[in-house]
């Protein structure tokens, strides 16, 4: 089964959001901000993990506009970083035919 692959730029547009950092920054799948790997998509929602977001190793970050300066690489601005996440993440769900 092959994995989709999608860029910051392909997710900004298909969702409405802003891109902060590199437009062709590209994910494979999803993960927690504290795991999260170069090739995935992670999100901060509670100010109280702000703080895992500079060790994050996340491909690109889901996240509000107050906190987009603190990414360390590439993030995607969004109104409710959290139900944003849930719908990129759900791009990922793939039944298995």
């Amino acid at each position: 089964m092959n994995t989709p692959t999608y860029t910051a730029q392909q997710l900004a547009d298909q969702f409405g959001l802003q891109v902060h950092g590199d437009p062709g920054a590209a994910i494979h799948g999803v993960a927690t901000l504290a795991h999260a790997g170069a090739g995935q998509l992670t999100f901060l929602a509670n100010p109280r993990y702000r703080a895992q977001l500079a060790d994050s190793q996340a491909g690109i970050v889901v996240l509000r506009a107050e906190d987009a300066d603190a990414a360390p690489g590439t993030a995607l601005v969004a109104k409710d970083p959290y139900t944003t996440f849930a719908k990129i993440g759900a791009l990922f769900d793939i039944a298995p035919t």
